[in-house]
């Protein structure tokens, strides 16, 4: 599950930054982990939850490059769904 987060995020980078993210995301991720669980037997629910915790992949991805792409940021888009509704 951690691999396919890092490679969602990764895969949105120029392929400069890859691998040193890759090894961030890594290292942030090991150490939220051990932080939040110490040595506790991990289930896919408690990996699930910091994974949900870093946010989307597209969001992170957006977060380390500024090379925004899109029209509506992932963030507001359920408001403007709510609003485009309304009308």
């Amino acid at each position: 599950m951690i691999e396919r987060y890092i490679y969602d995020v990764t895969r949105r980078l120029p392929k400069s930054q890859r691998e040193d993210i890759k090894l961030e995301l890594q290292s942030l991720i090991s150490e939220m982990i051990d932080k939040r669980f110490g040595d506790k037997n991990l289930t896919n629910d408690d990996i699930e939850s910091v994974l949900i915790e870093l946010g989307h992949p597209r969001i992170m991805a957006d977060r380390l490059t500024d090379n925004r792409q899109d029209i509506i940021h992932p963030e507001h888009y359920n408001e403007f769904l709510t609003v485009t509704k309304v009308f």
